[in-house]
């Protein structure tokens, strides 16, 4: 196909245009839930997100980038073949069957709205999640300590069911367009080859692994010494997360 340099450049004015007021509305719409976290919030949510997705969904529009996106090399602006980059892939990441993308909306929604509003319960009082950390920052008290991070854990009961759910359904959609699963898919979408990325986590591992090692043999004597027992237990780190 002939590539116009001009037509590239007024497709994508006028998509801008478009998508600014729509792109807006789905971050207010995101910030409104995190901070609510209200069914209202959540339908707000998924509405704009289907909204955000029907503008890339147009096929017609999406095969005349992939024709600009395989002809980019052509280009002599290297600023406007990397938008056309950034374009298709853009619009890649959001094809699919429209009943699959907004069941992966409403899902991703649900889970956001129950981690936002979710307490836990340490001594029979619910308590935020700053509260949670802040006894495992200073607490202590062994069993105080262990109960508060137990109760930052109980999250992910609730939400067990919705991201199986949502891993199931984000492989689906992957291996319809051609990936083994989800995982790969996204990482080719933002350009991150899976075995370049495998080989530098190898490579990470292995030169991190033992001083790793030492600084945790150091901290464990720490926390022997200042919690009086022998073996130290997860609940015994300040962070809740601490491999």
């Amino acid at each position: 196909m002939t590539v116009s340099p001009d037509d590239i450049q007024g497709f994508i004015t006028s998509f801008e245009e478009r998508l600014a007021p729509v792109e807006k509305a789905s971050s207010e719409a995101w910030w409104k839930l995190a901070t609510t976290g209200t069914e209202e919030a959540q339908r707000e949510l998924v509405d704009n997100g289907m909204a955000y997705n029907r503008l890339f969904a147009d096929r017609g529009e999406y095969d005349l980038v992939k024709g600009w996106y395989e002809e980019r090399y052509s280009l002599e602006s290297s600023i406007l073949r990397r938008q056309v980059e950034v374009l298709y892939r853009t619009f890649a990441g959001r094809q699919g069957n429209e009943e699959t993308l907004r069941r992966i909306e409403e899902l991703e929604a649900e889970a956001n709205a129950i981690y936002g509003n979710h307490r836990g319960t340490v001594g029979g009082r619910e308590v935020s999640e700053n509260e949670l950390r802040g006894i495992l920052r200073g607490s202590d008290d062994s069993a105080l300590r262990r109960e508060a991070w137990e109760a930052s854990k109980n999250v992910g009961r609730k939400v067990e069911g919705l991201v199986r759910e949502l891993a199931g359904l984000r492989n689906r959609l992957a291996r319809q367009m051609g990936f083994d699963d989800h995982y790969v898919r996204s990482l080719d979408l933002q350009e991150i080859d899976a075995n370049e990325l495998d080989r530098l986590m190898d490579d990470l591992q292995s030169a991190t692994g033992e001083p790793f090692r030492t600084l945790k043999t150091r901290l464990d004597a720490s926390l022997q010494s200042r919690f009086g027992v022998e073996d130290v237990m997860p609940w015994h780190l300040s962070d809740p997360c601490f491999p």
